[in-house]
């Protein structure tokens, strides 16, 4: 199979997924290598900006064992703030 007909094969197969695309960018709009990547550098920035990534967050079982850990350390430090004079009961 020849360079050309692979190609036509891959563009059939992808197209679908390459309808999907947040980017779309016309290389031959551009006559330099150079431009061309100043172009694209800045397409996605402009998709970065209109939409920010999301903080994470954290699982409800990732965030009850941070709770779980956090209550483990306050009682294993309390006797000892208490003898120190920091704590009362």
């Amino acid at each position: 199979m020849d360079d050309k007909t692979r190609l036509g094969l891959l563009l059939a197969q992808r197209s679908g997924k390459y309808e999907e695309a947040d980017v779309v960018f016309d290389c031959t709009a551009f006559p330099t290598e150079e431009e061309r990547v100043k172009a694209l550098a800045e397409a996605f920035a402009e998709l970065i900006s209109a939409n920010p990534p999301a903080a994470p967050k954290l699982s409800e079982a990732h965030a009850q064992a941070n709770a779980l850990q956090m209550q483990i350390v306050s009682l294993s430090v309390a006797p000892v703030l208490r003898e120190a004079g920091f704590a009362r009961d």
